[in-house]
């Protein structure tokens, strides 16, 4: 027998050195995630189950799973351990990519595309920080979104807001109207915007793009483009159950805080009790 790298093979080894091969099989580690996750019934919905112990509405797509407790176990008893899912957001609402058929995909070319990716660890991260990381929290002149320039700092700054941002590796904003399950305090993202219209596009330092100025941040436009990630940031359901990352391309800015809510509503609708 040897191994290739999709296949297993048997090879008959015939007396004076003969070699016969007899048969090759797939490699039951290409199974995909989608045969490898059983599908069960639960309170009337069909489900798989995650690797926290979570049941997942099993029309919500996957993109890993892993083995319920080590290497030995059978493929079927595999779980989930990611999902995404795509979205457009159109008329205050987000709609599945699924749902969309390809005969109807011209009414949302130019609707903003959003991307939701969960996990299911074994180990959930607390996701608790002090409250002073959301203070001072200072409002975007055109978004619904607050610049903190405390956040993940080991000490307060005393001069937040009066003086460059010190938080590292990025710049971090609390979307408007938003609450986690578990802290109480804002959802919290991270954005591209644009550099003052002055800058002449050779020099790169903080200094000359004012990519830490407080005072140009907040009233900073953002591009706008209807995919990507010109935002990303944490998202998670109302019961705060589950949490992932969430993708919000510039021309959806000015609906962030919407789209967290509603994409909020999505998550708590994932699990099924």
């Amino acid at each position: 027998m040897f191994f290739s790298k999709n296949q297993i093979c048997f090879v008959l080894i015939w007396p004076g050195l003969f070699f016969l091969l007899f048969g090759c099989s797939p490699r039951r580690d290409d199974i995909s995630c989608e045969d490898a996750v059983p599908v069960s019934e639960r309170n009337g919905h069909k489900v798989r189950k995650t690797l926290n112990g979570l049941f997942l509405k099993h029309e919500f797509g996957m993109s890993d799973c892993a083995n319920a407790t080590d290497k030995k176990e059978l493929q079927k008893s595999k779980l989930v351990t990611s999902v995404f899912s795509e979205f457009y957001w159109k008329n205050g609402a987000l709609i599945s990519y699924q749902d969309v058929r390809a005969s109807e995909l011209k009414k949302y070319l130019d609707a903003p595309f959003i991307k939701i990716r969960i996990k299911f660890p074994l180990k959930k991260t607390s996701t608790h920080h002090p409250k002073w990381w959301h203070e001072p929290s200072i409002p975007h002149e055109i978004y619904p979104i607050n610049l903190l320039p405390n956040y993940g700092l080991e000490q307060p700054d005393p001069r937040a807001g009066n003086g460059p941002v010190l938080s590292k590796p990025t710049i971090y904003w609390a979307v408007r109207n938003t609450r986690t399950h578990e802290s109480g305090l804002s959802e919290i993202t991270f954005c591209s915007l644009r550099p003052p219209s002055s800058w002449d596009g050779k020099d790169h330092s903080d200094a000359a793009t004012h990519a830490r100025d407080p005072v140009w941040l907040v009233k900073a436009p953002t591009y706008k483009v209807t995919i990507g990630n010109t935002c990303r940031g944490s998202i998670s359901s109302g019961d705060g159950k589950i949490s992932g990352t969430i993708d919000v391309p510039g021309a959806a800015l000015l609906d962030i805080d919407k789209i967290y809510q509603a994409a909020s509503a999505k998550l708590t609708e994932y699990i099924v009790d």
